[in-house]
């Protein structure tokens, strides 16, 4: 099965509990672009594949949680 594109979500707790932002990119697209971030502080990025088949949406399993730094 062949993704048709990913969920990106970024968020400051890294167990995802609260204030989650989430990014949805079509396949076609090469780059996603989160808003609002605060600089100087850490967020953590996990991202999945999914895929719609007969208008039915499938979800992949959540990526290992990606720790990273904004620069001011």
């Amino acid at each position: 099965m062949k993704a048709s594109g990913y969920e990106i979500q970024c968020c400051s707790s890294k167990k995802f509990k609260k204030n989650v932002k989430t990014v949805t990119v079509k396949k076609s697209r090469k780059m996603a672009t989160m808003k609002r971030l605060k600089g100087g502080k850490t967020y953590y990025i996990r991202v999945r594949a999914y895929s719609k088949i007969n208008g039915m949406k499938y979800n992949g399993a959540w990526s290992k949680v990606r720790r990273i730094n904004i620069r001011n």
